[in-house]
């Protein structure tokens, strides 16, 4: 799978907070810069997001060197600017500053994905403009949840954890129930017979009944 990865996303020690007078919500900052690796270290734009050692995400108004004005998104009184003299992040895009805070959770606070929510923003949803999966991969891993490349059938194995593995645009799963004395096996013609717990309840349809062919029925799969 290939994803877009953020081209601004670098570390720095947030120091000499101080709150802007006469100007609701806004403050100044200093950033240190952490580590050269970062993904564009060192960067700044007017319009880039700070995301402080709580959480807690501003945006960047002004710039004087490393010298920054920020403003609060959450305008929250109880706060009086970026977490002082700690680390926090910086992101060019406030929905990538969400999912730093996630995916960096062990460089900051506990309560940093708190905040990120009340922004309306889920730090564990990714936005990508695609997925490229792995044509080539042959696995027998078989689980719960997994998808994968199906190149025999030239589309997607979604596994469901219930032994049958649906095939995406070429199949359409129903969980069904049966109540009948015998065992319906895989690959079995049925019919709707009715229903029981909330699941439909099947037969088996049969050429020589009419009625059992003269509904809708489909192939068991398990």
């Amino acid at each position: 799978m290939s994803i877009k990865l953020p081209t601004i996303s670098w570390e720095a020690i947030i120091s000499n907070t101080s709150v802007v007078s006469g100007e609701d919500y806004r403050y100044n900052c200093l950033l240190q810069p952490v580590n050269i690796n970062d993904p564009g270290y060192g960067e700044l734009e007017v319009g880039y997001y700070i995301v402080d050692y709580i959480g807690h995400i501003f945006e960047i108004e002004e710039i004087s060197g490393y010298e920054v004005k920020v403003y609060d998104l959450l305008e929250d009184t109880q706060f009086t600017g970026p977490y002082n003299d700690k680390n926090g992040y910086i992101y060019s895009s406030l929905q990538q500053a969400a999912l730093l805070a996630q995916a960096k959770l062990n460089r900051l606070d506990q309560s940093a994905e708190d905040f990120v929510r009340n922004l309306g923003l889920d730090p564990k949803i990714l936005e990508v403009d695609g997925i490229a999966y792995n044509t080539e991969f042959e696995s027998d891993l078989d689980y719960e949840g997994l998808i994968k490349w199906n190149s025999n059938n030239n589309t997607l194995d979604i596994h469901t954890g219930k032994t049958a593995i649906l095939q995406v645009g070429q199949e359409i799963h129903i969980k069904v129930y049966n109540d009948t004395a015998e065992t319906i096996g895989n690959g079995t013609a049925v019919h709707p017979t009715g229903g029981y717990n909330g699941f439909p309840t099947i037969g088996k349809a049969l050429a020589k009944t009419h009625e059992t062919i003269n509904v809708d029925y489909g192939i068991t799969t398990s």
